[in-house]
């Protein structure tokens, strides 16, 4: 802990009654104190003036009267010195034994790790993300797809049935569709990507998935069977590329695991339904409200909702179509999209940028030529 002296302590007070409220982040930051301490100098000085900031404030603590004495700290040491390979079960036997030790295991466990005094290495933790993520920079280039349980807690129905929440999420954009079922399988995953395509307006480059059940085979399916499901020949038709995360890595689709999370805390926790219409409807109000809501996925300083930054998105495949294309009849969104993951994906190409980070394109989704020279020329 900092240990302030009182012309500190007197000098931040005086700063904070010159700035008022709009500035205790400034006096935090100029004196590198917490709120709490900052409050209670100004406490202080308001009941007793100066008084209150003299450094009996700040005297130390006092000792912990039933932390570890110094005859059994030496104990300890003088065990383990004996017995380096000795178990701590073993220890606290030894210490009972020999000078009465009455605390618990927890306690003499956390007390040798603490001090160190076996010369373990503190193991860290090693770090999930190897590297950036690449994130689409254009709506339509990947979706992330998850399914959640409804909690129980919400329903009062007399009817015993599980419902489950499909999430689909727009890298890009953070625009979201949800819907819910009343089974996971792979025909509702089929009927909810048709509606998600309804609802954006377009059909993805890819779909990034887990490796549930309702997704895929590939954990289920037998030497003799086909990894192919009625999601995998679904997207294939659609040209639709399906990428499967790793096995137990919820991280790596993290932006819908995250909207799972504000789920949890803004809409189920104060959701009550009684039947299967009650919770479409609410998770259509839901879902209303979420991508008109301001998000920091875009920076602290570019609060965008996820709508909002749709429109700039599209506003952006416009100007690629007429300005940089000089293209005069208007297309469809869905070409556009295909024509601008062109132009990013020859752009990469031409920049060597690494393999893994190239877009890769369905080998069935079609360029016309003429789109490809006008892209090759402005590259």
């Amino acid at each position: 802990m900092k240990n302030f002296t009182f012309n500190q302590r007197k000098r931040a007070v005086e700063m904070l009654m010159l700035e008022r409220t709009q500035g205790i982040e400034k006096v935090i930051r100029a004196f590198h104190c917490c709120l709490r301490t900052l409050w209670y100098w100004w406490v202080a000085y308001q009941k007793s003036g100066d008084e209150g900031l003299t450094d009996k404030s700040c005297k130390p603590l006092s000792p912990h009267p039933k932390q570890h004495k110094p005859y059994e700290h030496d104990k300890i040491v003088c065990l383990l010195n004996l017995y380096p390979k000795i178990s701590y079960i073993e220890l606290l036997t030894l210490l009972q034994q020999d000078i009465e030790y009455q605390r618990t295991y927890p306690t003499l466990y956390s007390y040798c790790r603490r001090h160190n005094l076996r010369g373990e290495e503190k193991h860290k933790k090693e770090n999930l993300h190897t590297g950036k993520y690449h994130r689409a920079i254009m709506l339509g280039f990947k979706w992330q797809m998850d399914v959640k349980y409804v909690p129980t807690n919400c329903y009062y129905g007399n009817e015993e049935v599980r419902y489950y929440q499909f999430t689909i999420i727009d890298e890009a954009t953070q625009q979201r569709f949800i819907y819910p079922y009343k089974e996971k399988s792979t025909y509702s995953c089929k009927d909810f990507i048709n509606r998600a395509i309804e609802f954006f307006g377009y059909i993805p480059l890819k779909i990034q998935t887990d490796n549930g059940t309702e997704f895929t085979n590939r954990l289920i399916a037998k030497k003799d069977e086909s990894l192919q499901n009625l999601v995998d020949t679904f997207l294939e038709e659609l040209h639709v590329t399906h990428k499967l995360i790793k096995v137990a890595t919820p991280q790596h689709n993290c932006y819908v695991e995250r909207s799972h999370g504000k789920d949890e805390r803004n809409f189920y926790s104060v959701l009550k339904f009684d039947n299967y219409d009650t919770l479409v409807s609410a998770t259509e109000n839901w879902l209303i409200r979420y991508n008109r809501t301001l998000t920091m996925s875009f920076g602290r300083k570019n609060l965008k909702s996820p709508n909002t930054r749709r429109i700039e998105l599209e506003q952006e495949l416009n100007r690629f179509w007429f300005k940089d294309l000089k293209a005069i009849k208007d297309i469809p969104l869905q070409q556009k999209i295909y024509y601008y993951a062109e132009y990013h994906r020859q752009k990469q190409i031409k920049e060597n940028a690494p393999s893994y980070t190239i877009l890769q394109i369905h080998e069935k989704i079609q360029i016309p030529k003429f789109i490809s020279k006008r892209i090759s020329k402005i590259i």
